[in-house]
């Protein structure tokens, strides 16, 4: 059969994910589509290439053969796009069991399991059996049964790579009466990174409890750096180990003693606790995004954590100061009302003409890039929370240059066509990547000399001009150009856009500067 026939798009381009290059894409939107991925990674066709999920999918509860194998392993990059996969089933007598059986230098990532049972020999977990290496990021088991014979865990049994932002929900059992390694998140980590993940509502049972069994709410056995392994936490209410009469195994220890092992930043928490906005900013204070509006976890009162990848249409939070007015956004849902935020997407980037126009929007849309500009006289500062309220009556965002991504950062080529928003001012963008949520620049090649775009709200009007200014303007230097009047530190327009050499000597109105002012 065609490769073609197999997938909704198969396009051979360059695609960067997780610092690698892959060059092949794949599409994938239905269950069909699911499984003939899966053999085509187990019997050796496809090893490094990008996988986006575009659609959730329901697996039915029809028996399912785990992605990768010992002897062909997923290698390639598989983006979730933030959505799920509900009732997963697997029921096998070997080893390497879950969703994905064995990932070796591959990326998992923005990923849900929604319901469902796993069940192996050696190496089972929710989301992946065994990673060799490569990491698994940003991803969910919620109420999966996990079960193995031993290195059994809700989101990998053996880890040997990196896994963060993830969180399991659902019962853990270990059968094998002697040597057993079995964690809430991890059954056993061998040399790994286990960070910001949590498991709650989760039952881990072990029929034996001597000296052979590692076992822990968090990881069975950790045999690597403790730094490694940190800012991980559960629910000490709701995750159970039956029947053993000691207190809480946070690790299991490596000489088989199963007793509590320290580690910094690794604990227990109560329900409320868990619940705690106060207590989880505190918890993963070094750890949480910088920006308001951009965080790795989304923190409501009263619930647990969630992913930012799978909060679509959850309040938004910006943050403006009186230095602050221009935020660039990729929305995680649809919001009408801007609560007097002016919400711009850019329509025209044109080099030869030195402008760039900006088009007044009046809803955010999901996944759509958008400039955000608010003026506050607030010395700390103001926030302005948006609420989803409809899908209906969206703008049209055809024709934009803002580009970026609510689930996954976007990884930048460097080739002079890439602007991110810094301290109001669009900058190349020369390496790595950028937070999600965030919009960027793509620039047409035409534009891409231009050294950076400085930009000033000229008026109310619909279009809005952004002045192309280099870094000197010919006058050898930037502090010559500022001197001269040359760049946004002093600078005066009118309202229709016209840059005066300097301060206006007629009465008006005129931006100085970026805000409006008269002229008497």
């Amino acid at each position: 059969m065609k490769l073609q026939t197999l997938f909704i798009s198969l396009a051979l381009c360059l695609c960067i994910g997780g610092g690698k290059l892959y060059a092949q894409t794949t599409y994938i939107s239905t269950k069909e589509q699911l499984q003939n991925f899966a053999a085509l990674v187990n019997n050796g066709t496809f090893k490094k290439d990008t996988v986006y999920l575009t659609a959730d999918i329901d697996l039915n509860n029809e028996a399912w053969t785990p992605i990768g194998t010992y002897d062909n392993p997923f290698q390639g990059y598989f983006e979730g796009w933030g959505h799920k996969i509900s009732h997963l089933s697997v029921t096998a007598s070997k080893d390497n069991v879950g969703l994905f059986g064995c990932i070796d230098g591959g990326y998992v990532e923005d990923l849900g399991i929604e319901s469902g049972s796993v069940s192996g020999r050696l190496y089972v977990g929710g989301i992946c059996g065994a990673l060799a290496s490569g990491s698994i990021s940003s991803c969910y088991s919620k109420d999966v049964t996990v079960t193995g014979t031993a290195h059994v865990g809700g989101i990998c049994g053996l880890s040997q790579g990196e896994i963060e932002n993830c969180w399991h929900t659902g019962n853990i059992t270990a059968t094998l009466n002697g040597e057993v390694y079995v964690g809430g998140l991890v059954g056993s980590s061998y040399s790994g990174t286990l960070q910001r993940c949590y498991v709650a509502n989760t039952t881990i049972d072990i029929g034996d409890y001597s000296s052979k069994a590692y076992f822990g709410e968090i990881v069975g056995e950790w045999n690597g750096d403790a730094d490694n392994l940190n800012c991980c936490i559960f629910n000490t209410g709701d995750v159970t180990i039956p029947g053993y009469p000691g207190e809480d195994v946070i690790v299991g220890s490596q000489d088989g003693d199963p007793s509590p092992t320290s580690f910094t930043n690794v604990t227990g928490a109560t329900t409320d606790q868990m619940q705690s906005k106060k207590v989880y900013k505190n918890f993963w204070k070094n750890v949480l995004n910088t920006e308001t509006n951009n965080p790795v976890w989304v923190i409501t009162q009263g619930e647990y954590p969630k992913l930012n990848s799978f909060c679509k249409n959850a309040p938004i939070t910006f943050h403006f100061t009186p230095a602050k007015k221009w935020l660039s956004i990729v929305p995680n849902g649809n919001y009408t009302d801007l609560k007097g935020i002016r919400a711009y997407k850019v329509i025209e980037a044109d080099k030869s003409q030195n402008i760039i126009k900006l088009q007044r929007v009046n809803t955010l849309n999901e996944g759509c890039g958008a400039l955000v500009y608010f003026e506050t006289t607030e010395e700390g500062g103001v926030d302005i929370t948006l609420t989803h309220d409809t899908d209906e009556g969206l703008d049209d965002y055809s024709g934009n240059y803002l580009k970026g991504s609510h689930v996954s950062p976007p990884t930048f080529n460097g080739d002079g066509t890439e602007y991110i928003l810094s301290s109001g001012t669009f900058v190349p963008a020369v390496s790595g990547s950028l937070a999600r949520n965030k919009a960027y620049l793509k620039v047409p090649v035409s534009a891409a000399s231009a050294p950076r775009f400085d930009f000033q709200v000229m008026d109310d009007e619909e279009v809005t001009k952004i002045c192309d200014v280099t870094t000197d303007k010919g006058y050898g230097s930037a502090s010559k150009a500022r001197e001269y009047g040359q760049q946004t530190t002093d600078t005066w327009y009118t309202l229709n856009g016209v840059k005066l050499t300097g301060a206006p000597t007629e009465k008006g109105v005129y931006i100085h500067n970026g805000r409006k002012e008269a002229v008497r």
